[in-house]
């Protein structure tokens, strides 16, 4: 800023001038827009870690993200987000203590903030403690009714999912031969 006198007569002193800083203060508040699983399923196993995925947007970068759970259990917490993000997916991730009850419903409310503490709306998602469904499994091959003969190999090719995770298949041959083999996936 430039500062100079004038007085009646039209005389005029030489100019002053001091510079300042003008600090604009951040009021927009973050958006959260999108609250999923990384795994895409609203079921958790009770002992496990669920990572949860927002989507957020800030005109200077969310910093954090602030989560309350509720329900099967009971948790409030802050996860950083570094470097802060403008526009983007941002993880935090929670564990399901080994004691929630099966079936038990957990709510989780987000929210996004910045630095200057803007807070977003709150955005919720609803998980389900525990496995009560069965894996699915498909015989991809050998087709059903093939013969083996001998001192042949017979490769089983499988496709198993479930609702939570597959752990392990096992394949068991009874008849001429008897055998058992468990793969952990």
């Amino acid at each position: 800023v430039a500062v100079r006198a004038r007085d009646v007569a039209g005389n005029e002193s030489a100019p002053d001038s001091r510079v300042y800083t003008v600090l604009v203060p951040d009021t927009t508040q973050p958006a959260l827009t999108g609250l999923v699983t990384t795994s895409g399923s609203t079921r958790v196993l009770a002992g496990e870690t669920v990572t949860l995925r927002a989507t957020v947007s800030d005109n200077i970068g969310v910093t954090a993200l602030a989560f309350q759970v509720e329900g099967g259990f009971a948790l409030t917490g802050t996860a950083v987000v570094a470097p802060p993000l403008v526009a983007g997916t941002a993880d935090l991730s929670i564990l399901i203590p080994a004691q929630t009850p099966n079936g038990a419903l957990v709510t989780v409310r987000v929210r996004a903030s910045d630095a200057a503490d803007n807070l977003s709306e709150e955005t919720s998602i609803v998980l389900t403690v525990g496995d009560t469904a069965a894996p699915v499994l498909t015989i991809l091959s050998p087709a059903d009714g093939t013969s083996v003969l001998p001192g042949q190999t017979a490769t089983m090719t499988v496709h198993a999912t479930d609702d939570t995770a597959v752990r392990r298949v096992v394949f068991a041959a009874t008849g001429a031969v008897t055998a058992t083999l468990t793969r952990e996936v």
